[in-house]
């Protein structure tokens, strides 16, 4: 179910703040905090009973908690970050040119329909090229992907 699958992917989320912590990575745990916030509010949307709510919102309550303690506007970071996220994906118009990008670079896809004309773009299998691996399903960053420019970013 869906609220299920929510969970699991805070808990992912959850995870990878963690590891970004145990590097001190500022900008990693800016990035992976929003990661959390997303994924829970996800989860808060999905829930199903009164604790599965409460506990998304005390996820979003506490991300949000660790941002100001690190002097960063929760709200900035969220649009900052999804902006990046969302840019994965592209308009079912750039299909071909997102196939023709992933061929060139080695790497074998499928391009799903999102809803509402948007699209992604997955591993089609377990691959590695070059010293990257892709795991099967995995949805990956477009020939339009804009990364968060840490130089420019509020939080540094």
């Amino acid at each position: 179910n869906i609220s299920k699958l929510s969970m699991m992917l805070t808990l992912a989320e959850l995870y990878e703040l963690y590891e970004a912590a145990e590097d001190d990575n500022k900008s990693s745990i800016v990035k992976e905090a929003v990661d959390v916030i997303v994924t829970a509010i996800g989860g808060w949307m999905h829930a199903k009973g009164e604790i599965s709510r409460n506990l998304n919102l005390i996820l979003i309550k506490a991300m949000c908690d660790l941002l100001e303690s690190m002097d960063v506007d929760p709200r900035k970071a969220l649009a900052a970050v999804n902006r990046s996220n969302f840019s994965k994906l592209i308009l079912d118009s750039e299909s071909e040119a997102a196939s023709d990008y992933f061929a060139h670079q080695y790497i074998t896809v499928y391009i799903k329909s999102l809803g509402d004309g948007l699209m992604g773009c997955y591993s089609s299998h377990d691959q590695t090229v070059g010293e990257k691996f892709y795991d099967a399903d995995k949805l990956l960053k477009s020939h339009k992907y804009m990364a968060i420019d840490e130089s420019k970013e509020f939080w540094l």
